[in-house]
């Protein structure tokens, strides 16, 4: 009998532990009426429940413009939030990423030109409305074993970085009665079209500043003569023959720069710039050496890295629905200052310029029309644009005029390339709930685990501050509402599919095995 109960303990515990995959069906167009006959499509999402305690808060969590994994919830910080609070780990993916696109093929023009449309901020944020309306409904089937689950006011917590981060705030703020709190890491709120902070946040951290941005320089100069045959020879030397156009190949040239400066502040990552800047030598030297060393950089990264001529169309999903998002709505493309801009600092700021002149808006805009041709003259599409950028300054200005909502928290490493697009960037005081992490890069609160070497203790500390919160938060809306029936797996005609169910039913049948085999022993032990 012991061992039976061992096996079955075990067995429980295995099937528990495992993280789900799952998905619910969404309206593809949330906002087509009540009458409308809009398509669904499966959204995915991945649920791990092995620190969950009964009335625990829900974290639901996104990582934004790619394809959500599994790992995404045990590799990552937010599997140690639920440890320390107790929380049902939930990951989001979006629409249009990953496995949560239509079944309508966006790249089959026949059939699919017009589904874009369906990729917005608003249709995502409505997403996130829907599912966390129905996190109640679902919660029974995510716990092993299923049980009956208190219709509680669920504490709900959405958590992102980076882009992911602005979209969890964006729900908050558009939808106000939606009772849950966010954590935003890195988010950036303010939105542009062009980006040219991001090589003066670079330039400060960055100790060959000086040296890249001469040899950009020198590079901008031999492309600028025309040279066919220099221009031809310089490409080869780069390793980079294959791109033809000259915007091409000096927009290769800063992907591992830039990479380098979003990369979380560690030993491995200070060794890298270090690494990186030793190539240039002196701080200030030859053009011809500078465009050696850079060339030598740029053909060892591209041993182990796919440079790709950034005017191709790519064809990955998650490639071309972030090339979406960016062209109708979010830009963020990160560019060189114009040539006549009226910068304060301009006459150090060109000394430390890291890209060419070459990378503007305009650059990127071509290879949207190029692309995503039915972008070009869409009256839709432009004024989806300006009532996104409308909200998402209003949003912005709130934070900055007013302060930030209790219910909102605010990251963001101070060496954050990103910083400037950030709501903290013009605050004159920073609230307890608006926190800058000293030493840190781009929403590096949520990279890693605190067993990770070298951590740096600011990030430790801005993760205890978040648990805090989220306890605090907790234990404001845990106010149970009595008991209701056992919800299916139904709502308002969009059912939900599970996937992989036979697993979690098995362990439920286990669970329930075990719970009856326990009560068996502790009766026969009473009766003898």
């Amino acid at each position: 009998m012991l061992s039976s109960i061992v096996v079955g303990l075990l067995a429980v515990a295995a099937f528990a532990h495992e993280i789900q995959e799952r998905a619910i069906l969404q309206p593809l167009d949330h906002f087509s009426g009540p009458n409308s006959t809009t398509p669904l499509f499966l959204q995915r999402y991945f649920v791990d429940n092995q620190y969950y305690h009964p009335g625990g808060p829900i974290l639901i969590y996104s990582v934004g413009e790619r394809t959500a994994q599994a790992s995404d919830l045990s590799d990552g910080w937010i599997g140690e939030l639920a440890k320390e609070t107790g929380s049902l780990a939930v990951l989001l993916e979006q629409r249009f990423y990953g496995d949560s696109i239509p079944d309508v093929t966006p790249l089959d023009n026949a059939n699919g030109a017009d589904v874009w449309q369906y990729l917005s901020v608003e249709q995502m944020m409505a997403d996130i409305k829907r599912f966390v309306e129905q996190v109640n409904r679902m919660v029974p089937d995510w716990i092993a074993p299923p049980r009956r689950h208190g219709r509680h006011k669920t504490p709900i917590v959405l958590v992102g970085g980076s882009f992911a981060g602005s979209l969890m705030v964006w729900t908050k703020q558009r939808y106000p009665d939606l009772k849950s709190f966010v954590i935003a890491s890195g988010a950036p709120l303010r939105v542009v079209d062009g980006y040219w902070e991001f090589d003066k946040m670079t330039a400060g951290r960055l100790p060959c500043a000086r040296a890249l941005s001469e040899t950009v320089q020198a590079i901008d100069e031999i492309l600028d003569q025309g040279d066919a045959m220099q221009i031809a020879a310089l490409k080869r030397l780069f390793g980079l023959e294959h791109v033809e156009s000259a915007t091409d190949f000096v927009a290769a040239l800063v992907i591992q720069v830039s990479s380098l400066m979003q990369a979380p502040v560690g030993l491995q990552s200070k060794e890298s710039i270090a690494r990186y800047c030793s190539e240039f030598g002196q701080p200030s030297l030859e053009s011809a050496v500078g465009i050696e060393a850079l060339a030598r950089m740029t053909r060892e990264y591209g041993q182990s890295h796919h440079i790709v001529p950034a005017s191709e169309c790519l064809e990955t999903s998650d490639d071309l629905a972030w090339l979406w998002q960016q062209c109708t709505e979010l830009g963020m493309w990160q560019t060189a200052p114009l040539q006549n801009s009226t910068i304060a600092d301009e006459s150090a700021w060109f000394l430390r310029r890291l890209r060419s002149h070459r990378l503007s808006v305009n650059y990127y805009e071509r290879q949207c029309d190029k692309c995503l041709p039915t972008i070009r003259n869409s009256r839709q599409v432009a004024q989806q644009k300006e009532q996104f950028r409308i909200f998402a300054q209003r949003t912005l200005d709130s934070f900055n005029q007013l302060q930030v909502p209790s219910d909102v928290l605010l990251t963001a490493g101070e060496l954050d390339p990103w910083l400037h697009l950030t709501a903290m960037w013009n605050m004159r005081h920073l609230a307890s709930n608006v926190l800058l992490i000293g030493g840190a890069s781009h929403a590096e609160d949520l990279i890693g685990t605190a067993e990770d070497d070298n951590i740096n203790p600011e990030v430790l500390g801005a993760r205890k501050k978040a648990i805090e919160a989220v306890e605090q938060w907790s234990s404001t809306r845990k106010q149970s509402v009595g008991h209701g029936r056992r919800a299916g797996r139904k709502d308002g005609g969009h059912r939900l599919l599970v996937i992989g169910s036979w697993g979690f039913q098995i362990g439920a049948a286990l669970a329930i095995l075990c719970a009856l085999m326990v009560k068996c022993a502790f009766i026969e032990r009473s009766i003898a």
